[in-house]
Formats: C-alpha cells, structure tokens, sequence
C-alpha cells in the first residue's frame, strides 16, 4: 500500500512537471534552436537594448540573445537578426507586448508567460553567463526593470551579470571604464544597422563607450 502512495506521489509530481513545461508559450520556437555553440545567454526587453548594453561583448560570439517583444515587427525583427548575423550569435524574438494601442504596456497580462519563457530557457542548459537589464532599469523603462526581476529570480548569483550603470549624459564619472576604441568603432556598425532607432541611439549615444558588466551579486554593494 505505501509503495503504491508512493509511486503514485512521483506520477503526480512528474506529471505535474510536465504539464507545467507544456505550458511554456514559447517552447517549440526554443527547442528549434541549435544551442551547441552558445554558451551565455543574454534576455533583453526590446531589440536593440542587446547592442547598446551590449554590442561589444557580442562581438565576442557563442551568445544565445534573447529578445522579448518585438517577433512580429518585420522591420525590428530584420535589424536585430542581422545584429545577430554580424556578431555570429544566435537570436530569438518573442511576441510579448511593447506598446499597446500607442502606449507603453505595463505587462500586467503576461508576466507569467515571460516567466515561464525565461525559466525554460534559464534551465535549458548550464550557461557560463546569464546577462539582463540591471535592477535599475538602465534609464529605468519598465520593461527593462521587469525583465530584470523575472530573470534574478530564475538565475543564480553566481552566473548572473547586469547591464552597466545608466548615467545622464554631464553626469558620467570622469574615470568610467571604456571599451577599447576598435570594439567602439565595430559597436557602431552594430547601431547603425537599427535605423528605425535613430532618436534612440542619438539619446543614448553618450553611452555607448561603457559597457561595465556587474555582477548580480556586487549589484547592492554598488
């Protein structure tokens, strides 16, 4: 009888199990990818935040680039899949809301479907790196703080690395790490080719020069 509780306990929780990865939205368009050469991952709010947070580490390849909204905008979908053809990466665009009737969605209706995508793919294999938006939301688009959120939650601290610092273009410290001025020159090839992000990257072109990774761990002591 107790072994018979007991198997039935294992069928219930791996059924369970199982269930709950059938939910996964974007398991399908996960499982087509070819991950043998990629071995961090990067999940980003909208296309081109992985090259401007970014672009120089991309140039490094064997990243699996993430992008949460956007997948059926055939104009930000081809820019960031050249993006990820110049830097030898691999890419992924999901469908998640950016704007909704002409604004901002806040997200409210599919945080648990974001979730449960980002848990898949945090899982999926044992990245070397895991790399978000920092708690801060760089500028602090809401979108950005609440990929950081989910992402924290699902990755460990150990692998976990954010995004730099935002700073407003006169407040940038006189002594901020740079990149190396050949990674600077090929990050900007990246920029150029989001030409329907001109304003964006003109705001944060002030930028562009720091990519100072943290890890999620030092995050608070910062």
């Amino acid at each position: 009888m107790k072994k018979s509780v007991v198997l039935l306990c294992i069928v219930v929780v791996l059924g369970g199990f199982y269930f709950d990865q059938s939910k996964v939205p974007h398991q399908k368009q996960i499982n087509q990818l070819n991950l043998t050469e990629c071995q961090r991952l990067m999940i980003v709010a909208h296309p081109d935040d992985e090259t401007i947070w970014g672009g120089s580490h991309l140039l490094k390849g064997h990243y699996l680039v993430v992008c949460l909204t956007n997948g059926k905008n055939e104009v930000r979908k081809n820019e960031f899949m050249k993006v990820m053809k110049q830097t030898h990466n691999q890419g992924i665009m999901f469908d998640y809301p950016d704007k909704t009737e002409g604004k901002r969605d806040r997200w409210i209706h599919v945080q648990q479907d974001i979730k449960k995508d980002v848990s898949y793919l945090v899982h999926k294999k044992d990245w070397q790196m895991v790399i978000t938006h920092n708690p801060l939301g760089e500028y602090g688009h809401i979108h950005h703080r609440i990929t950081s959120q989910i992402v924290s939650l699902q990755a460990s601290n150990e692998n976990l690395y954010y995004f730099g610092k935002y700073y407003k273009r006169k407040k940038v410290p006189a002594h901020l790490n740079e990149i190396t001025n050949k990674d600077e020159k090929e990050k900007r090839k990246l920029t150029n080719i989001y030409a329907s992000q001109k304003k964006v990257m003109k705001h944060l072109n002030h930028m562009m020069k720091y990519e100072n990774w943290i890890k999620a761990k030092d995050w608070r002591s910062l």
